[in-house]
Formats: C-alpha cells, sequence, structure tokens
C-alpha cells in the first residue's frame, strides 16, 4: 500500500513538471522510458514555442498536433513566437484579416484553457524599452473575443497584443459576464484603448490582479481639474493587486496626470515619471480594505511638488518603499498614522552622498517624524552596485548584531568603527537628526539596515548615521550595515 502510495506521488510531481515543460521537450520525454511512455499527454499543458521564418504552416500544424494529442483537457496555453525582427515576426503572423495566433486559441481542444500566455518578440529585444518603442506600432497580432476561452479563463498575459475586442455587453443586468473566472490579467508592450480595457475589467467580477507594463492607453476621456487635464482613467473594481509599470498616455506622450479607483485595492506597484496622481480608494474607516504596501519607483518628474502628491494617496499603507533619484524627492509632509516598514532607494544614477549632509539630515528627520510606529527602516544609496562585487577597488561589509545587553551593544558599534578607522575625536553628532526627538525611536524601531559608499574619510555621513540609529533607537534590535569604497578610498 504504501509502495503504491509513492508511485503515484510520484507521477503527480512529473505531471505538474511537464505541465511547465514546453510541448517539444515535454513530448521527448517519451523515449526516457516506458514509464514516462505518452505521460506528457496528461499534462493538461501545451506550451508552444517558435521561430521565425522556420515556417507559418509548419507552427500553425505542430500547435494542432500538439492540441489534438492532449488525452485529457488543456487547462493550459502557451504561444511564444520569435522572430528576427518585427517587419518578419508580423508578416508570419498575418496573412491578410487572419491572425495566426488567434486562430490557433480557438481551436476546439483549447475551450477549456484557464491560463493563456501569448507573445510575439523580436531576438534581442530588450526586457526593458525606452520611449521610442512607445508608439502605435509596438503590437504583433490580434486577438478577438469570440476566440477566447472566456467561461474557463482565469489568467490572461499577452505581450506585444493590439487591443483586441471586448466581450458585447450584457443586455439585460441578470445576463451572465463574459469573463466569470478571470482574476489576472497582465499585459505588456500592449496598445489598449482605456475603453476596450473596462470592458473586460466589467465582464469580470473576480478580476483580483491587474498588471500593465509598457502599455500605450489611448482614451478620448479629458475634463479639467484644476489647471490639470486628467488623461489616463483607470477603474478596477475588484482589483487587489495593481501594478502600473511604465505605461503612457495618449499617442505615446508622457501624461500629465493619472486617476486610479480601486475600492478593494490591497498592494500597488508603480515604476515611472512622477505623474500627478490621484487614487480613489476606500477610507480609513475601513482598514481592512485600504492599501497595505506601495512600491513606488520614480524614474524623473514633473516637479517637485508632484511626489508628495503622489505618495499622499498612500497615508495608510503599513509597507512604503521609494526610489527616485534624490534623497529630497522623497520628503514627505504628513503623518502615516500604522507605517511599519520603509525602504528608501536612490536610483543608480546616484554616485554617493553628494548633497549637503544638512540637506540629507534634515529630509530624514521629516521621515522619522511622519512615520511614528516604524518598525523597521531600509536606507540604500548604492543601488547601482555590479552584481560582481569582486571588482578590485570594491569591498562590501554586512554587519549584524543582536541588542542581547547593553555591553555587547556598545563593544559591537565600537568593533564596526575600529574596523572603519573612526578616530574618536572626529564629530559624530548630525546636526537635524541629534537635536531632535522621534516617537519611532523610544517605541518602535527594532530593525535599521543602510547601504552606502564609504569615501577618503571615514568620518562621511553614513558613518555618523550608523551612530546615530545605534545610539537613539532604544529598542533596535538588528543593524545591518553594507559598505562600499569608492574607487579613490583605502581597503579596509
Amino acid at each position: 500500500m504504501k509502495k503504491t502510495q509513492t508511485t503515484r506521488l510520484s507521477l503527480t510531481l512529473l505531471i505538474r513538471v511537464l505541465h511547465f515543460a514546453p510541448a517539444r521537450e515535454a513530448a521527448s520525454t517519451s523515449l526516457l522510458s516506458r514509464r514516462f511512455g505518452a505521460l506528457w499527454r496528461s499534462s493538461g499543458a501545451v506550451n508552444l514555442a517558435a521561430c521565425v521564418p522556420d515556417g507559418r504552416d509548419a507552427f500553425v500544424r505542430a500547435a494542432e498536433a500538439a492540441l489534438a494529442a492532449a488525452d485529457r483537457a488543456v487547462t493550459r496555453l502557451t504561444l511564444h513566437v520569435e522572430g528576427d525582427d518585427e517587419c518578419s515576426t508580423y508578416s508570419s503572423l498575418r496573412v491578410g484579416d487572419h491572425d495566426v495566433l488567434d486562430a490557433v486559441v480557438a481551436h476546439p481542444a483549447a475551450r477549456r484553457v484557464e491560463e493563456l500566455r501569448v507573445a510575439a518578440v523580436h531576438r534581442g529585444q530588450p526586457d526593458e524599452h525606452d520611449d521610442a518603442v512607445m508608439d502605435d506600432d509596438v503590437f504583433l497580432y490580434i486577438l478577438r473575443f469570440s476566440s477566447l476561452p472566456s467561461n474557463t479563463l482565469r489568467v490572461l498575459d499577452l505581450t506585444r497584443c493590439h487591443n483586441f475586442s471586448p466581450p458585447p455587453p450584457p443586455r439585460t443586468a441578470s445576463a451572465a459576464v463574459a469573463f466569470p473566472r478571470l482574476t489576472t490579467l497582465r499585459l505588456r508592450q500592449c496598445t489598449y484603448s482605456v475603453k476596450h480595457l473596462h470592458g473586460i475589467v466589467d465582464a469580470a467580477p473576480e478580476l483580483a490582479t491587474v498588471h500593465l507594463e509598457f502599455v500605450l492607453l489611448t482614451s478620448d476621456r479629458h475634463r479639467r481639474f484644476g489647471p490639470v487635464t486628467w488623461n489616463t482613467g483607470l477603474r478596477f473594481p475588484s482589483a487587489t493587486a495593481l501594478a502600473l509599470i511604465h505605461c503612457r498616455g495618449e499617442g505615446g506622450a508622457p501624461g500629465r496626470s493619472m486617476e486610479v479607483t480601486a475600492p478593494r485595492l490591497r498592494s500597488f506597484t508603480y515604476k515611472g515619471e512622477a505623474v500627478r496622481f490621484d487614487l480613489t480608494s476606500p477610507p480609513p474607516t475601513a482598514p481592512d480594505t485600504t492599501v497595505v504596501t506601495a512600491d513606488l519607483h520614480f524614474t524623473h518628474g514633473l516637479g517637485r511638488c508632484v511626489y508628495p502628491h503622489f505618495i499622499h494617496n498612500f497615508t495608510n499603507a503599513r509597507v512604503l518603499r521609494l526610489k527616485a533619484n534624490h534623497l529630497d524627492d522623497m520628503a514627505v509632509a504628513e503623518v502615516f498614522p500604522d507605517l511599519e516598514h520603509l525602504r528608501l532607494e536612490l536610483d543608480g544614477a546616484y554616485s554617493g552622498w553628494s548633497m549637503a549632509a544638512e540637506t540629507a539630515a534634515a529630509t530624514i528627520a521629516g521621515l522619522l517624524h511622519c512615520y511614528p510606529v516604524l518598525r523597521q527602516l531600509e536606507l540604500n544609496f548604492i543601488s547601482d552596485l555590479p552584481p560582481d562585487s569582486s571588482c578590485k577597488n570594491t569591498k562590501q561589509v554586512k554587519h549584524l548584531f543582536q541588542k542581547k545587553c547593553d555591553a555587547d551593544f556598545e563593544k559591537s558599534i565600537d568593533d564596526f568603527m575600529r574596523l572603519i578607522k573612526f578616530k574618536s575625536k572626529q564629530r559624530l553628532d548630525i546636526p537635524g537628526l541629534s537635536d531632535c526627538s522621534f516617537a519611532c525611536l523610544k517605541s518602535s524601531l527594532r530593525r535599521v539596515s543602510l547601504q552606502f559608499r564609504l569615501g577618503e574619510d571615514s568620518d562621511c555621513f553614513g558613518v555618523r548615521l550608523i551612530k546615530f540609529f545605534a545610539e537613539n533607537a532604544m529598542f533596535l534590535e538588528e543593524l545591518h550595515i553594507l559598505t562600499v569604497e569608492t574607487e579613490s578610498s583605502t581597503s579596509i
């Protein structure tokens, strides 16, 4: 009996592995042993990859053969087409009004698919694109609503798709929705009208996760809000997780403002320009439905006043991650009463503590005043550190101490100061920080992580910042330090 259970478990795991394997490799496992046999046909997945110019007809035949060979309902369908350039890929996928990928998706064997992933790319295409690709010609294929397995679809993931037609609106209020099970929508490098996007959102009442990356959003909606014109308005009534990564407005030009309505949002990720942004979410009186985690990466902005306006939307968050070009871009002027975890990171273009220590101290002091219950603080000012840390003039030091008693605490600090050649006569206090009182330092702060560059002078601002937290955070349990030497500094 035990042997039978073990065999069944092994077969279950094998089938699960084959579920994610490319179709060609999955089929080739039948040559390994009798045990594998036609096991790949029972995986419930068809993952197809094709290279242009191998041939349009060959790809269609392979796709139809793989779908027809399935012994059980296909629940996962992946189509990945790669060409030498966009023109060859596009011409291989289109014949007049006929779209090859659309035809494969509409195959009868794919009518019960739950996860659909379709991508068309060209070789050498980078993971991230500059503004030049955000135009009306980035799409390579079209999908139609009639070709999608709408009743069973849970995950829809499209790359380089153009504005596939949304389902028709229901004729009556009691009519069934088109995507009753759709929970995840990912669009990457797509061209989409806001109207069509909302058509899908309205047809998917369970849509909880929305990820838009390098998406060109077009809209005919314009209205005045003070001196600013809204050019992008999005609504996701059931979304709990939303990511907007380098999305663009009308005609590919940077939008000056954006408003998002997401009453159930819990997690928000944004990367791009710091445009004027307004998020309509539940009031603070509904704590179970407020945004818990906000991850904001500002590449650049329309003006310094835009940053605090953007961050203002997340005053009730518990976790906030901010990345920008300058530390003072992260300054806020209001209290975040529930924030427990704060991470600040300067973009890779930042070379070190180039700003005056007084400016940096004032910014950090303002942040500490605004987060009265902060438990974990991360300050990273070397985000451009190369993956290979073995370069000649680079040295990393990771220092962790557990504050078991005052003696151990003081010894750990003294050891680190000795390591960086600290001299007792040097000045350690930080004007603007050392003479202030902060609620989080007296009651809640437990973990601090600091990453910065060491210059020729060991009395740099980063070193004094270590001493400040070590002496003033009354309940500090962990202090993580990562330092990197500059080119002109001596080895430690």
